[in-house]
């Protein structure tokens, strides 16, 4: 039945652009752009809802200039039009369809809900019965004259649109996900993020196949944007204010647009967010408590959706005023790095204008003061030529959104627009922006909220960091610091042992062990991969008192030196500092290298998931960082990804770090008066017990 009256009403759309004129003359014929459509047998223009006006109505037709809309009775209309007027161009007329207007006086109140309480009980009565069948069933009763009152009362429902029940579905490989021909790049891009969410969510590995454009059809869509649909346009007319919609219409048929094409991109995110829990294609929360700005609210995802669902967003209408380093917004220009940066450029004016109203100018060959530049330097280069990093700094009186990427100066751009422009409520933003901010493409856009910080002893503290992510979800993370000199790392092995055998043990009992030997034990994390459920032996790296216990086997590793120094290097080059080595330990990863992003393995899981995760870093000046981040605990905390976890590490000022295990490993504990107490909370519940630990020590 649905798919007959989808047939049907797609008959009625192409019928619309026909010329029925003699001769083929301009006849009553609608716009391509409108979201009209004639009825079956053309009696009626449908799709209009509210009370439009004469000239709005006239305007959705291909011949303004030649159409007449009278009342009823035959006079002239002017002001709103109503239920029953007539439309006429060249010969050709139909009679307009105002959802909810029964009694034919352009107004739509509690007059019509009791016209249509009176068409059910005597069908006979004279007022327009279309009208009244907002629900567009074929029929009046008891379910339009709820959504009527609903509507009167200011209740968030359309007129107009066909009520099903509401059904459980899950999206498959027979979808297609409908875009414009004509769509810009953003456009694209949105196609191209939702697209990879549905091969990450239904393993379906459709990629581009996905993807139609609008001269063509399928049975189930997915529409986009700016995509020749009515169903679109439909949608976007429930705005009446720049925004963004979606719409899960039924079963065969999902609208998801925006007001422009940055819009439908942002419209995909929340899709995406509300229905699945989607942050990538790594990672979805099925279940998780956030905070809203107001309350802690539930935020649940599955792969199944449910029918008649939709949701609108209208940017706010009450703008704020905006300063940057005291320079009122107004003052700046905007300077992308050639044209090809220009439509990204565009994205921050837009952006700007919806925060604060104001129309930034856009010149690639600007060279004043108080510019924002787009995609480069103020000198005109960049400062990394790392492909996923960018930075956001300023420079004299000038701003800069820098990346050497177009697609990561969009997601900077992105990321700027997330922590300057969009304030909880509007008001007065003084932004500043001074030293320069290092940042990567595909982060989780982590902030720190809260650090609390405590010294263990003498150079050595302890701190526990609370960020939050672009979703507003929390991370933990717990970190020791220690200041040139102020301690020694030791490795931590199975009962001290100096030869590697199958056994294990925790971190926890590695460090009573050193403690035990009469070392001044104070903190400790877990250390090296091992072959968990094997022979339990570490998988790189491994040096303890100047004792190699076992080679590097190709993988990265971090080590301190006789004198005190600290290195970290890839492969078997660590051969030719083995004779120098007092401590060393494998790793998966060099995260950081002389300050700049390395290693992130964006395109793979280990990369990409959110994990629980332990690092050690070290700066120029021999401070060394060790750090856990929990994670797999939705409420708690979230988990970072190797891009995570190497900004945090710069963040904290590690020059130089590597990743080490993670997972149900990540164990961060320290020793006070009252004993050794684990820090962290291991997603395993329980300490898991693994080969090798860093352990520091002070007084020696």
């Amino acid at each position: 039945m649905k798919r007959s009256l989808s047939f049907i009403l797609s008959i009625a759309v192409c019928f619309s652009a026909l010329v029925f004129a003699a001769g083929g003359s301009a006849s009553l014929t609608l716009s391509p752009s409108s979201s009209y459509r004639f009825s079956q047998d053309r009696e009626y223009v449908m799709g209009i809802a509210g009370a439009p006006d004469v000239s709005e109505v006239v305007s959705n037709f291909a011949d303004p200039g030649n159409v007449t809309v009278t009342t009823h009775g035959g006079d002239v209309r002017v002001g709103n039009i109503a239920s029953d007027d007539v439309v006429s161009c060249a010969g050709a007329s139909a009679k307009l369809l105002v959802y909810g207007d029964g009694d034919r006086n352009a107004k739509i109140n509690a007059r019509d809900v009791i016209c249509a309480m009176k068409v059910i009980c005597d069908p006979s009565v004279d007022v327009c019965k279309a009208a009244l069948d907002v629900n567009e069933d074929g029929k009046t009763n008891a379910f339009d004259v709820i959504t009527l009152m609903k509507f009167i009362v200011g209740c968030d429902v359309e007129l107009g649109v066909i009520i099903e029940p509401a059904r459980e579905f899950k999206i498959d490989s027979s979808y297609r996900v409908v875009l414009s021909e004509d769509c810009d790049e953003t456009e694209e891009e949105a196609a191209q993020l939702l697209t990879t969410a549905l091969d990450s969510l239904y393993s379906t590995g459709l990629g581009r196949r996905w993807i139609i454009y609008d001269e063509n059809s399928a049975e189930k869509e997915i529409i986009l944007g700016s995509a020749d649909r009515a169903d679109a346009r439909k949608q976007l007319a429930r705005l009446d204010s720049e925004g963004y919609v979606y719409n899960i219409i039924s079963p065969e048929k999902i609208v998801i647009a925006g007001t422009d094409s940055e819009g439908t991109y942002e419209a995909v995110e929340r899709f995406l967010w509300d229905n699945y829990g989607y942050i990538d294609k790594y990672n979805t929360i099925h279940s998780a408590k956030i905070w809203n700005g107001e309350e802690y609210v539930d935020v649940k995802g599955s792969t199944t959706l449910t029918s008649a669902k939709s949701f609108i967003y209208k940017y706010p209408e009450t703008k704020s005023s905006l300063t940057i380093n005291g320079v009122a917004i107004e003052n700046y220009t905007v300077v992308p790095r050639d044209a090809d940066f220009s439509a990204t450029a565009d994205i921050l004016i837009r952006n700007v204008r919806l925060a604060t109203g104001i129309t930034l100018a856009s010149d690639v060959g600007y060279t004043g003061d108080n510019a924002i530049y787009v995609g480069r330097t103020p000198s005109g280069g960049n400062y990394s030529s790392f492909a996923l990093s960018y930075n956001i700094g300023a420079e004299g009186s000038s701003i800069y959104i820098d990346a050497y990427r177009l697609n990561v100066t969009r997601f900077a751009v992105r990321a700027f627009t997330l922590k300057y422009l969009r304030p909880s409520k509007p008001g007065s933003l003084d932004v500043e922006i001074s030293s320069n901010t290092l940042g990567a493409y595909n982060s989780n856009l982590l902030e720190m909220k809260s650090d609390t910080a405590g010294e263990i002893t003498d150079g050595i503290t302890y701190r526990e960091l609370t960020f939050t992510d672009r979703h507003s979800l929390p991370v933990k993370a717990f970190a020791v610091e220690i200041e040139s000199g102020a301690g020694t790392l030791k490795l931590g092995t199975p009962n001290g042992e100096t030869e590697i055998s199958n056994s294990a043990s925790t971190t926890t009992a590695e460090m009573r062990t050193m403690i035990n030997a009469g070392a001044n034990v104070v903190a400790g994390v877990n250390g090296d991969f091992f072959n968990l459920g094997g022979n339990n032996h570490p998988l790189g790296l491994c040096v303890k008192d100047g004792v190699v216990m076992q080679q590097a086997n190709g993988r990265p590793w971090f080590a301190v030196l006789n004198d005190g120094s600290m290195r970290i290097g890839t492969g078997n080059d660590s051969r030719k500092l083995l004779d120098q080595m007092t401590t060393a330990i494998g790793a998966s990863h060099v995260l950081v290298k002389n300050g700049a992003l390395r290693e992130l393995a964006q395109d793979a899981d280990f990369g990409g998931i959110r994990h629980p995760r332990t690092a050690v870093g070290f700066n120029s000046d021999g401070d060394v960082i060790l750090l856990v981040v929990d994670g797999r605990r939705p409420n708690y905390s979230n988990g970072a990804s190797l891009t995570d976890l190497a900004l945090m590490l710069i963040e904290l000022g590690a020059t130089e770090a590597v990743n080490l295990d993670g997972g149900g490993s990540s164990t961060l504990a320290t020793v006070d008066g009252s004993g050794i107490t684990i820090k962290n909370s291991p997603s395993d519940i329980l300490e898991r017990a693994v080969y090798d630990s860093l352990i520091v020590t002070v007084g020696e």
